[in-house]
């Protein structure tokens, strides 16, 4: 059995939209008001010879593929609102470097700035976050300390550090 995508791939646009809009189970003229297209515009689609054989068949794709004309919708509108947030964030860094704050004092572009920035803090499930003294703490641990002796490095021992798990390094030597 073939894909919703494979099957109304030949159509785009506002078409697309308004097809998975009735194969998700919409109303004609509601689909036709949330896509933004009047009675005129939607009768010419019938001229399309690929549009009218899908739309004839719009019952059938509505008993096997509603639930993935949801999905594909779901898709759309969150990459709609993706490209929607970068044109903000965009306007937001150029009022911040011209110096012209207009648009950045709304309330709109706190709540995208606040969200955006919740997004990328948020850390993944089973990550354990460690603190900044724990991060450094890391990365010099364990490393050779070393002494210059006429010219040439010699390894005097281990720093020793405490590990974020609480265990000590031990001193070579």
């Amino acid at each position: 059995m073939s894909t919703l995508n494979d099957v109304i791939k030949p159509i785009t646009g506002n078409k697309r939209t308004f097809i998975l809009m009735r194969i998700a189970g919409l109303d004609a003229n509601l689909a036709m008001g949330l896509v933004g297209v009047n009675r005129g515009t939607y009768n010419s689609w019938f001229k399309n010879e690929q549009f009218s054989t899908l739309y004839s068949q719009i019952t059938n794709l509505i008993v096997a593929h509603r639930d993935e004309a949801m999905q594909l919708l779901r898709r759309n509108n969150q990459l709609e609102a993706v490209l929607l947030e970068g044109k903000m964030l965009k306007r937001i860094k150029e009022e911040i470097e011209s110096g012209q704050l207009s648009f950045t004092k709304t309330h709109l572009a706190r709540e995208v700035y606040s969200k955006l920035m919740s997004d990328l803090d948020r850390v993944p499930e089973g990550i354990k976050v460690q603190s900044w003294n724990q991060k450094i703490l890391a990365l010099v641990s364990d490393q050779p300390r070393l002494e210059a002796v006429n010219g040439e490095f010699k390894e005097i021992g281990i720093i020793e550090a405490e590990h974020p798990q609480g265990e000590s390094s031990q001193e070579s030597e």
